[in-house]
């Protein structure tokens, strides 16, 4: 299964799309914020058995 993720067009660069959906998860009640990782969970997200393309390296 793949995800597609939209580009939001009032967004200039992918970190003003990541602020964006912070404020918004933080706004979710608790019971959404655990079904929303719970769904990241069961898609196999965090387990490190997958590698997307970009990386972030901390300097």
């Amino acid at each position: 299964m793949t995800r597609k993720i939209d580009w939001n067009s009032k967004h200039k660069t992918a970190e003003d799309q990541q602020v964006d959906f912070v404020d918004s998860y933080l706004s979710w009640s608790p019971r959404k914020k655990w079904e929303y990782l719970m769904e990241l969970v069961s898609q196999g997200i965090g387990s490190g058995k997958k590698k997307g393309g970009r990386k972030i390296e901390w300097k």
